[in-house]
């Protein structure tokens, strides 16, 4: 069965990256025969965004359409006019050919025999023996219940539609019908902010919601499943009378759909509450002294299969439908679509890093693009994982920016790890290299010497350099090739950054002589606003240089921050990555001060994650050991750029000494969090093995419109 996830989830009000996050219930009282939200809960739902902001640095320039798409549907929809369609008229009725098509756009469906005789399953008689729990609103739950909910209703494990995981419950006849209907109107423009489907209850006029009758009959098409309710504050069921004298058909009802909503509720076969109960008005001339209309209710009156038919026609003739292999929070992969192109919040996609054996984890370019909103990209494995926000990050994105990050992910014997979103972003991995035992490293394994940060080139002072080391004043070409004085034959861990960019760009680094065309994987993206930094490990092993592609004209800073060797230096330990500081609710860093910071570690090292939330100012941060800091002196190197209000992260490797803390500058007022992925030890139990850098997963390539 297919599932959409379309729109950020509004349960989770973050600040764009894991560990702030505030619950807000949607308990809801009864009104009638709809369920009525809170005023004030309305209120919430509609005007909460994700106020998110994030860039940390690197990916492709360029973002490459998804290709192929089936022939568009039969019955095309105008969403162009939002007017709300306050006096209806009801369609005619679809034939049973009709409906056999699956293309039901321009009519209803009003097959009026029981659900439960249409193959809906028969559920208990409500209130009748023991098992029931009355809420006031619903019996659904209930013990008594157990068997029917578990054979017939599905919860939505993804957002859609505006609203949250695990926020509707639905048949699991008819998830479709109800999932692409939220997530069409959602998508093209109309807020869906509240919506409620299964409620075991009678109707209003059985005697009341707790039926009782003790009669199946009596049960609402909600206690099926087979009906939702949705913006009913917007949208309340009333009785409309004449007005002049004139038919209550002509009487303009208080509703805030447009026509176009309710025509996509009927290509996915569902009837509209709006058009009135007992027959409603089939033309504005029909005689009615009133008219019961139920705008914010909308349910299926067909069979089973029908519901197939239908689903299975919307989306085989959906050319903006977006698919792809995502793992549940139960950790087994089921094909996903939506319609945005992009993958959605709370999607985890796998990946398989083709690990060399005796790998525990791999390092990689972690990079988001095309975020639908402010947040994160967080790295985890692909077993069974609870739903909702990350105790960590590896990258933080914001709305419209490219953002890279390197990032250290243990890996399990599968090889496969899962890439988290907290928003809709696509998400890229280009392989770096791997951790693996001594006994299968062999002559590649690399032990990792920390040095204190030294500045190995700065464009803005010592200009741009060909492959040779000829250097001419100025920045960097477009699309021109830099070579960077490494100091020494080997491989180093280099911090690059890009500053003074003239527009949008990314940027490469690898071996010199090695760009003959445009790369296929990048190292950092930039922006010109901002300096844009991102960690790289370089390789200049039979040379003492190392190049960097530059796609738009800028500058180039690059500074050591250790070296890697096949001879000695510090081996490495996976651990549980763990958050050991955020300062978000208590108190930012100052500007131009110091924060010490304990990161637990009894090690030499260790692999941490700095990230810099809401600067008051464009700036800079350094981490490094305490005693490298000099009071009122600005540190000469940079760990992480930042711009005013962003959310940026960058990878760094730092030296200990044995000692458990470490500190970090800030130029501007802001607040910091640091996550520790990996620890540096003596122990040469563990190597690392560089690759050659090659793109794993671009889920901008890998959907298809199944």
């Amino acid at each position: 069965m297919l599932r959409y996830g379309v729109g950020v989830d509004l349960g989770w009000v973050t600040q764009g990256i894991p560990g702030s996050s505030r619950k807000f219930s949607t308990r809801t009282t009864p009104i009638g025969d709809v369920h009525w939200i809170s005023a004030t809960m309305r209120f919430l739902l509609s005007s909460l965004s994700v106020a998110l902001a994030g860039i940390a640095a690197a990916t492709v320039a360029t973002i490459a359409p998804v290709a192929g798409s089936p022939a568009a549907a039969a019955t095309p929809i105008d969403t162009t006019d939002d007017t709300p369609w306050v006096t209806p008229v009801t369609p005619p009725t679809c034939s049973t050919a009709t409906i056999a098509t699956g293309d039901v756009t321009d009519c209803i469906i009003m097959n009026y025999t029981k659900p439960s005789e249409k193959g809906f399953g028969v559920p208990p008689a409500p209130g009748v023996g023991d098992g029931w729990t009355w809420t006031g609103s619903t019996y659904s739950g209930s013990a008594a219940l157990a068997d029917y909910e578990a054979d017939h209703i599905t919860t939505s494990t993804a957002s859609f539609g505006g609203l949250p995981a695990n926020m509707l419950e639905t048949h699991n006849a008819t998830t479709d019908l109800f999932e692409g209907f939220m997530t069409e109107i959602e998508d093209a423009g109309y807020h869906v902010r509240w919506a409620s489907a299964y409620s075991f209850r009678c109707t209003s006029g059985s005697g009341g919601w707790s039926c009782p009758s003790g009669d199946i009959d009596d049960l609402s098409y909600h206690a099926h499943g087979i009906a939702l309710d949705m913006n009913s504050g917007t949208n309340p069921i009333r009785s409309y009378g004449r007005v002049d004298g004139v038919t209550a058909c002509r009487t303009p009802m208080d509703t805030d759909l447009p026509r176009w909503v309710i025509q996509t509720a009927q290509k996915w076969g569902l009837y509209w509450g709006g058009y009135g109960w007992s027959g409603g008005c089939s033309s504005l001339d029909v005689d009615r002294n009133s008219v019961t209309r139920d705008p914010p209710h909308f349910e299926f009156r067909g069979t089973p299969a029908q519901a197939a038919t239908i689903a299975a026609f919307n989306l085989g003739n959906d050319p903006s439908r977006y698919c792809l292999d995502v793992v549940n929070s139960a950790g087994a992969t089921v094909e996903t679509c939506n319609r945005t192109g992009v993958p959605s919040a709370g999607w985890r996609l796998p990946v398989d890093l083709d690990p060399p054996s005796g790998t525990v984890a791999a390092l990689v370019n972690l990079t988001a693009a095309d975020g639908r909103s402010s947040g994160y990209l967080t790295l985890e494995s692909c077993g069974a994982h609870a739903t909702g926000d990350r105790q960590t990050s590896n990258n933080n994105f914001e709305v419209g920016r490219n953002a890279a990050n390197l990032a250290l992910v243990p890996l399990d014997e599968s090889g496969l790890v899962c890439v988290y979103r907290s928003a809709p972003a696509h998400s890229m991995i280009d392989i770096v290299g791997f951790v693996v035992d001594d006994a299968n490293a062999g002559d590649e394994a690399l032990w990792f010497t920390p040095i204190e940060s030294t500045r190995l080139h700065d464009t803005r002072h010592q200009g741009r350099c060909d492959e040779s080391g000829n250097c001419t004043s100025g920045r960097v070409r477009t699309n021109s090739v830099h070579s960077i004085p490494l100091g020494h034959d080997g491989v180093g861990l280099v911090n690059l950054t890009a500053v003074d960019a003239s527009s949008d760009g990314f940027l490469t680094a690898g071996r010199c002589g090695t760009f003959t065309d445009a790369p296929t994987y990048s190292t950092l993206n930039y922006r010109p606003d901002v300096a844009t930094a991102n960690l790289a490990i370089v390789d200049g092993r039979g040379d003492d240089r190392t190049c960097a592609y530059v796609g738009t004209e800028a500058n180039v800073v690059a500074d050591l921050v250790g070296t890697l060797s096949t001879s000695s230096g510090q081996g490495w330990r996976m651990i549980e990555p763990r958050r050991v500081i955020d300062t978000r609710g208590s108190s930012k860093v100052a500007a131009g001060t110091v924060r010490r910071v304990d990161i637990g570690n009894g090690g030499p090292g260790a692999v941490v994650n700095v990230t810099i939330v809401d600067p008051k100012a464009n700036g800079y941060a350094t981490i490094g050991q305490c005693d490298t800091f000099n009071s009122g002196v600005e540190p000469a190197t940079s760990t992480v750029n930042y711009g005013t209000g962003d959310v940026v992260a960058n990878m760094s490797f730092i030296d200990t000494t044995g000692n458990a803390e470490i500190c970090v500058y800030t130029y501007a007022q802001a607040d910091l969090i640091v996550d520790v992925q990996a620890e540096l030890v003596e122990d040469h139990g563990f190597a690392m093995i560089p690759v050659a850098s090659t793109r794993l997963h671009d889920s901008r390539a890998e959907a298809t419109n199944r």
